[in-house]
């Protein structure tokens, strides 16, 4: 694939030694910051506990002011728009984590399962 590329240059028109030292620096670097991010851990991610607050407050209201279960599960349906497929990824395995360990979200659990378009 490399050979029929037109954007292919020889080794010898660069300084091997000098390329591979920068690589080896890059590469150190980045596993550095891959071992600060995999200390990480979503229940201390200060972003998501304010996510987590503001769903218990809609679930709150949105038992509040049911008049039944399905009413209730209507009223707790949330949305939240994220970018990247990473995120999208993190945020929601730490929502379903967190709706079976946290009973004040079981109406966003109940309109989440009801989601055609994603459910947590």
């Amino acid at each position: 694939m490399l050979k029929a590329s037109v954007d292919t240059f020889p080794a010898r028109d660069f300084d091997s030694k000098s390329l591979r030292k920068a690589v080896e620096s890059d590469l150190a670097k980045l596993s550095g910051l891959q071992a600060k991010a995999a200390k990480i851990a979503p229940h201390r991610d200060p972003k998501l506990n304010v996510l987590v607050t503001e769903l218990e407050k809609i679930a709150a209201q949105a038992k509040e002011e049911a008049t039944d279960a399905i009413n209730e599960a209507r009223g707790a349906r949330s949305c939240c728009f994220l970018f990247f497929a990473d995120t999208v990824k993190y945020v929601r395995n730490f929502l379903r984590q967190e709706v079976e360990r946290n009973p004040a979200l079981q109406p966003i659990a109940s309109a989440s399962s009801r989601s055609q378009v994603m459910t947590i």
